[in-house]
């Protein structure tokens, strides 16, 4: 693919799309594991029936084969969420890559706060797979959302005022296979203050017994 530095485009390098049609046209269970730097077009080969799981590793670091064999295994319930959008193709991303060889690079910021997936949210554009997403060998469900409203916030201990307490009960629908679920918390603004449609504000990852 020619790249002697950074990244020139956002598909697989050294054919790699190629690679895994041909890999899952004779394997009916075809794992794909990704070790990328962002994202990567898939839209290639990721509904190809013979591809069961697309595991995106990240970075590999010196435990990276260690700790795919304790999930392919099962040893290990994964619990990762993507911490970016991946497009269906690449003309729906906000940004583009700056192909200039002059340097110094100037970037024009002319998506604003319309960053990843708040610039989906502002298109009504479906993304291949959604900021935040990620399955595990489990389920889960959510149930009895509460939301109280304070009409005197005080501070807390750390200064912080509490405006809402929202509340919700997660249960891993899995009888025998602890799993650990992000529960996110978006807030989103009318459409006369300019704010994007939504706004991740708060998120924990916690982990359920079966």
């Amino acid at each position: 693919d020619t790249n002697t530095g950074d990244r020139n485009n956002i598909s697989l390098w050294f054919q790699g799309d190629t690679l895994i049609r041909t890999v899952s046209s004779v394997n009916p269970n075809t794992i794909v594991v990704m070790h990328t730097p962002g994202q990567v077009l898939m839209n290639a080969w990721n509904t190809n029936p013979n591809v069961k799981a697309i595991i995106w590793a990240g970075m590999p670091g010196q435990e990276t084969g260690n700790g795919l064999v304790d999930i392919l295994s099962g040893d290990v319930n994964p619990s990762g969420k993507l911490v970016y959008t991946i497009a269906a193709a690449e003309a729906d991303y906000g940004a583009t890559i700056n192909f200039s060889p002059v340097e110094p690079v100037v970037v024009a910021y002319t998506d604003k706060l319309l960053v990843d997936y708040r610039w989906f949210d502002a298109l009504n554009r479906t993304p291949l797979y959604e900021f935040g997403f990620g399955l595990s060998y489990t389920t889960f469900t959510y149930s009895n959302l509460n939301i109280k409203g304070y009409a005197d916030p005080g501070p807390n201990s750390d200064d912080s005022i509490v405006l809402y307490n929202i509340t919700c009960v997660i249960t891993n629908n899995s009888n025998r296979t602890a799993g650990a679920e992000v529960a996110q918390l978006y807030i989103g603004y009318p459409e006369v203050v300019g704010e994007p449609k939504r706004v991740l504000r708060g998120f924990d990852k916690i982990m359920l017994a079966p």
